[in-house]
């Protein structure tokens, strides 16, 4: 394989550091973000972590009326989310940025030979 293909391929995705989660109190400003840089296949693992977590605890806090169980389940699934919608937004900048670079290498007219 390439390091052309490599570069890429769908796997060298990193996230771009824009989603947040973790509402403020009283304040627009989240809690938490996404760091950049991190892999989409790591974050998309770890979000599927997390949502088993939060299956868990759901499960456990409402079987015992246990309600920090069920908050520390929506926080959880707030950053489950978070990851997600981070991958998304990496993967999206992916495809603007492939099709800026397919468009420049575009014939134009006056590069056409006649």
């Amino acid at each position: 394989m390439s390091s052309d293909t490599d570069n890429n391929s769908v796997m060298s995705i990193k996230t771009p550091d824009l989603a947040s989660c973790g509402e403020g109190e009283n304040t627009p400003t989240r809690l938490f973000r996404v760091m950049t840089g991190i892999p989409i296949d790591y974050a998309i693992e770890q979000s599927s972590v997390l949502m088993n977590c939060v299956h868990r605890l759901t499960f456990v806090g409402v079987m015992e009326k246990d309600d920090t169980l069920v908050w520390a389940a929506h926080l959880l699934s707030g950053l489950s989310r978070a990851l997600v919608d981070d991958v998304g937004h990496g993967i999206a900048y992916r495809a603007r940025d492939q099709a800026q670079v397919e468009k420049s290498d575009a014939p134009t007219l006056g590069s056409m030979k006649v």
